[in-house]
């Protein structure tokens, strides 16, 4: 979700799509608590460009966030499940694979996401959102 240009765009739509009662599951980075202006300005810092945060990134929220950002576009959310520890391997397998590849271009996004996440100042989520309203049927 991330990628997209605008997360409440996306919602919005997924509102309009999804019958009522129906569930939205997303993954996303999620800046833990007290870390928003640090990952704000890791994420503007000139050195780290569109390329290396493996293009387009929308500006990361928190749980509460998420939260509002449901509440607001007609979801509830029902699952705030933090899998960063068991994600962290990921980064390892990542390098290595760009590097077998040659690819090389993920390198330095993976360096830099994996410092955020071992720092602890950010966190991988699986979320899940339900529809409000009475289902169809």
């Amino acid at each position: 979700i991330f990628h997209f240009p605008s997360r409440k765009t996306f919602f919005q739509e997924v509102a309009r799509v999804l019958k009522p009662g129906g569930t939205l599951a997303l993954s996303d980075f999620i800046v833990m608590p007290g870390e928003l202006k640090a990952v704000a300005l890791a994420m503007s810092s000139a050195a780290i460009s569109e390329d290396v945060w493996y293009g387009h990134v929308a500006k990361p929220l928190t749980s509460a966030g998420y939260d509002r950002l449901g509440r607001r576009t007609g979801f509830e959310l029902i699952v705030d499940d933090d899998v960063n520890e068991r994600t962290l391997p990921t980064y390892g397998a990542l390098r290595r694979l760009s590097h077998l590849s040659g690819a090389g271009g993920g390198d330095e996004s993976d360096r830099r996401i994996e410092r955020l996440a071992t720092d602890g100042q950010v966190g991988y989520h699986v979320l899940a959102f339900r529809r409000k309203g009475e289902p169809d049927g």
